[in-house]
């Protein structure tokens, strides 16, 4: 992409965690960045009746087991943050969670990033896991975007996404079936160039979740018979991601 000089940072928070917001935007203060709050979706605020976009049969095919609130509550938080990052003009746009920290280098680190990502794509710039990274290029401040054989990479903290990247998410995955981070993965399921970063542009500032526990994870877990669907989609998607991080 062409270099740019500004870009908008959508910040996902939700009301009853108002203290994670003022937390990190303290960790901004003096940096220069274009910061824009956006009202998070607070799953656990509602029915699960009242889920919208939401393909209940198709989650628990994919993924064996019930959807924490939580979990409704970020995708739909995401969903939102693209909403508006498409509304405006910008050409690109940095979404960010509650739980990370800003550093004074991040700046400088997105605009390099920008000057080499394809148009059309989206850059996991915080992830859980790295497995089989394969770099394809790297900025002039030494980050290298590019694709891991193994996966999921986890974590949706924050990612670098163009105009056109967003639209086809948008259009492809606006009904829920996967977790967000896992969703924002499948590259090769919307048509879009998706790439992780080979090391974090931000660190965790709040270990705590919002989505679930470990042990809420376990209670939503299905007898081992009733998940096969979702072993067979893992098997897919395990494929998928190896032939797309070679492509």
């Amino acid at each position: 992409m062409q270099p740019i000089s500004t870009f908008p940072i959508y910040i996902i928070s939700i009301a009853r965690a108002r203290a994670r917001l003022d937390k990190m935007l303290e960790s901004a203060s003096g940096l220069g960045l274009d910061l824009r709050p956006v009202e998070g979706v607070d799953g656990k605020s509602l029915s699960p009746n009242d889920w919208r976009d939401f393909d209940r049969r198709g989650f628990e095919l994919r993924n064996g087991r019930y959807a924490l609130p939580g979990e409704y509550g970020c995708y739909a938080s995401h969903i939102k943050a693209l909403e508006i990052f498409l509304a405006t003009d910008a050409p690109v746009a940095v979404i960010v969670e509650d739980d990370v920290a800003f550093t004074p280098d991040f700046a400088g680190r997105i605009k390099a990033m920008i000057a080499v990502m394809p148009d059309n794509s989206i850059v996991k710039l915080t992830n859980h896991r790295r497995s089989g990274f394969k770099g394809r290029k790297t900025t002039i401040l030494g980050d290298t975007l590019g694709r891991c054989i193994y996966g999921p990479q986890g974590s949706s903290a924050c990612y670098l996404i163009s105009r056109s990247a967003a639209q086809r998410f948008l259009k492809a995955a606006r009904v829920m079936t996967l977790p967000f981070d896992r969703a924002l993965e499948c590259g090769w399921g919307y048509g879009t160039q998706v790439y992780v970063a080979d090391r974090d542009f931000l660190p965790f500032g709040n270990p705590d979740t919002l989505v679930g526990t470990r042990a809420e994870y376990k209670d939503t877990k299905f007898a081992r018979l009733k998940r096969i669907p979702a072993y067979l989609s893992n098997v897919y998607d395990s494929i998928a991601r190896y032939v797309y991080a070679y492509r």
